[in-house]
């Protein structure tokens, strides 16, 4: 009776920890947890222009939209290995889309992060999370919240099929888009958009934690009229 007792109750803890982490994780990245590896940092980095001119036109292959502000997003940080990434999408006047993804990640159970601004520069104006680690027996769970300059991400994967008694696994992640953010260019003074380094995390199915690379964003110009 106390064998089938205990095994109950550590399937019920499986089970909680299972549809709790994503509120776990962001709980985390919003503490003195310092546990998330590699802040964002543009050593060595990469970086991609995207630009909008009169005519509307990006200079990247995407389409921007019909920008009428001279306004420019450059990506820095790594664009190879497991990593978190913003691009944009848009530029229309002086509003961007940008897009939080997620990109080649082998084993991936729930990841938080806190996307900061600077409130005289830019205003976050809407965001949108979108459905990320699911799959066929797992569902995901995704968290988007504006919190003055900063949007909280936290994203995870519940059970949907099979035992509970089943060990836990991550999802392996080519390239999905986790969030996008609509943020309004006030002036014309280079601003960035970046991840806090001290409110990030993501854990695999064994609850290591995981060592990403977190992309930035310098976006140029705008905000003037």
């Amino acid at each position: 009776m106390h064998q089938r007792a205990l095994r109950r109750g550590r399937l019920s803890i499986k089970a909680w920890l299972s549809v709790a982490l994503c509120s776990a994780l962001c709980a985390a990245a919003c503490t003195e947890d310092q546990l998330v590896a590699a802040p964002p940092s543009a050593a060595g980095a990469a970086t991609l222009d995207v630009s909008a001119g009169p005519d509307g036109q990006g200079s990247a292959a995407d389409d921007l939209g019909t920008g009428s502000s001279a306004i420019s997003a450059t990506v820095e940080g790594p664009d190879a290995g497991p990593r978190v990434t913003l691009s944009v999408l848009s530029i229309e006047d002086d509003r961007l889309q940008v897009q939080v993804g997620l990109r080649d990640i082998p084993d991936l159970f729930g990841v938080a992060a806190h996307v900061r601004v600077d409130p005289a520069l830019l205003a976050i104006e809407a965001v949108h999370g979108h459905p990320v680690l699911g799959d066929t027996s797992w569902e995901p769970r995704t968290m988007a919240v504006i919190v003055g300059p900063r949007v909280l991400l936290g994203g995870t994967r519940v059970r949907s099929s099979g035992s509970n008694a089943a060990a836990l696994q991550g999802a392996k992640v080519g390239d999905q888009a986790w969030a996008t953010i609509v943020l309004r260019k006030l002036t014309a003074e280079d601003a960035v958009v970046e991840f806090d380094p001290e409110r990030a995390l993501a854990r695999s199915a064994d609850y290591a934690v995981l060592k990403l690379g977190w992309q930035r964003l310098i976006v140029r110009g705008g905000g003037a009229r």
